[in-house]
């Protein structure tokens, strides 16, 4: 059905607290967006062109060799271009920088010219398993995490090159650059598959010695996915297992805003407008509020 994101509904009030945070607001439900999605993985904003793009799986894994896609929305809650970018496998994670639209796919970060909707260029990584999130620094080096393997590749010169693999990573999913480091949350450290011994984290990556840190006292968050800034200094991170959005302060406080339902992905925050969109991967729609 079509969708008019300034549409609101129902309203939760919400008390929040943090360290130089405590304070309460509403955040206010939104109509859906669903025309034409299939199984959305990642919502971006384009400030430059209002817009939003939203990644779409669209099918078993074993059947996304040509079949994910890239859904182009305004930011009246329209989806303008349903499939806009085509042929993808395993579209996930997305991120803008030097006047292109990065795409993590399954083996490969896929660069796409915004202005035409095209494929401009293809950065394979043999080794990865799954990439999955993708962030660009403050000099335009791209960052994409591979879940899988504990890894990290950016994108340099030309070529994707492994950055930094360590079982610290715990299985990296969501990223985000700011301030000369790489957030990163993490699903946890898995035993089989994607079961785990201990839920994830949002970890610190220092961009010029690589060390790791997990932010605040350790204690296991959830199985992380989407990851952003909240607007106030913290970061909005979705538990992708259960649902469960949280805002994290920047000391690493967590604080639990909703339960939705599993499937919860890549995330986006729009400040100017105090939006904040959730792809629900499980049921074909990205969810939307407005914080008050």
């Amino acid at each position: 059905m079509g969708a008019r994101v300034l549409l609101l509904l129902a309203p939760l009030l919400l008390g929040l607290s943090g360290a130089g945070r405590a304070q309460t607001w509403v955040l206010s439900r939104g109509v859906d967006l669903e025309r034409g999605l299939r199984q959305p993985a990642w919502v971006l904003h384009d400030p430059d062109r209002r817009l939003l793009y939203v990644s779409n799986l669209n099918g078993e894994p074993r059947q996304r060799e040509i079949q994910g896609y890239i859904s182009r929305v305004s930011m009246q809650g329209r989806v303008v271009d349903p499939a806009w970018v085509t042929g993808l496998r395993d579209p996930r994670g997305m991120a803008l920088g030097k006047g292109r639209l990065y795409v993590a796919t399954e083996h490969t970060l896929v660069a796409v010219d915004p202005d035409r909707g095209t494929v401009v260029a293809r950065y394979p990584a043999p080794a990865a398993r799954q990439l999955r999130g993708v962030a660009v620094d403050g000099t335009g080096r791209v960052y994409v995490s591979d879940t899988l393997t504990n890894a990290i590749y950016r994108l340099h010169d030309g070529a994707l090159r492994l950055w930094l693999r360590s079982p610290a990573l715990e299985s990296p999913t969501g990223l985000l650059a700011e301030d000369g480091h790489l957030l990163v949350a993490t699903w946890g450290a898995r035993t089989l598959g994607f079961q785990t011994r201990t839920a994830g984290h949002l970890k610190t990556v220092d961009l010029h010695t690589r060390r790791i840190a997990t932010l605040g006292d350790g204690t296991p968050l959830g199985h992380l996915e989407g990851l952003c800034p909240d607007g106030r200094g913290g970061y909005y991170v979705t538990d992708r297992a259960d649902g469960t959005l949280l805002d994290i302060a920047a000391d690493g406080r967590p604080t639990t805003l909703l339960d939705l339902a599993p499937g919860s992905a890549g995330l986006e925050y729009v400040p100017a407008l105090s939006l904040l969109l959730i792809p629900m991967e499980s049921s074909d729609r990205v969810i939307t509020y407005l914080s008050h």
